[in-house]
């Protein structure tokens, strides 16, 4: 927040002119167009525009973490806790994988954190897993959820902790599997159901990995997912030392 408030005019200006320029932006055009005369518009009001700066990659590397932390926020809102686990970026080979555990465990009323702790429990307003930020570099596979009173964070946090390792003791079955893929395919169509949708998609695709078809390729690699795939993940990344875990308290 403090950058936002000292910033200059000038120095959002330079920014703007060194990164925004034609060599870094997508455009993606859907529907009944005529494609040379898109071609000829491009040429038009785009070719005169002078190419931008080109970013910098990104070299940095996180070390590995070593241990469990724990932080606790003090705030005067309802108590809330987030657990967070290393994982590698979207082009790794295990990424399929999680991005399939994570449906398993929050995706919908019949997954298997949600209906243990919001729809059968009442313990949690609410539990999400995903994996954010972004999808270029190494993230974080994150839990977040939302107790009901009585009910504690640590109930929330104990019962994360139960649901991995029962993965990790035995791999998902068959149902749940197809459960899950299921719900891969409805969002698929939902997806590209109109242009703007289908626009999306391929130019974020095309944005991240210099690929606009790569979008459809990853729903085939999560639909390829065996049980034994979610097991090896849930054993390789959620471990005790791999763990972040922060909570929202409310001061007395």
């Amino acid at each position: 927040a403090s950058e936002i408030q000292t910033v200059s005019r000038n120095a959002t200006t330079e920014y703007f002119h060194r990164f925004y320029g034609p060599n870094n932006s997508v455009v993606a055009i859907v529907g009944d167009i005529d494609v040379d005369q898109m071609t000829r518009w491009a040429d038009q009001y785009f070719a005169g525009i002078p190419a931008g700066e080109p970013h910098r990659p990104v070299v940095t590397q996180e070390p590995p973490q070593r241990g469990e932390r724990r932080i606790e926020v003090e705030y005067d809102a309802n108590p809330s806790v987030m657990i967070s686990y290393h994982v590698p970026n979207a082009r790794h080979a295990d990424a399929p994988a999680l991005a399939m555990l994570a449906s398993m465990l929050t995706g919908g009323r019949t997954a298997r954190l949600t209906n243990r702790l919001v729809v059968q429990g009442r313990m949690a307003a609410n539990i999400f897993a995903n994996q954010q930020p972004g999808s270029r570099y190494p993230r974080l596979f994150v839990f977040q959820a939302t107790p009901i009173a009585p009910h504690t964070t640590a109930e929330i946090e104990a019962a994360v902790y139960d649901e991995l390792e029962r993965i990790q003791r035995e791999p998902p079955t068959e149902f749940e599997m197809q459960r899950v893929r299921n719900q891969i395919e409805t969002s698929s169509v939902a997806r590209v159901a109109d242009g703007f949708g289908l626009a999306i998609q391929m130019a974020g695709s095309e944005a991240l990995w210099s690929d606009w078809a790569q979008t459809f390729r990853d729903q085939s690699d999560l639909l390829k997912v065996t049980p034994a795939d979610i097991q090896r993940v849930a054993r390789s990344y959620f471990s005790r030392s791999n763990r972040t875990v922060a909570t929202l308290v409310r001061p007395p």
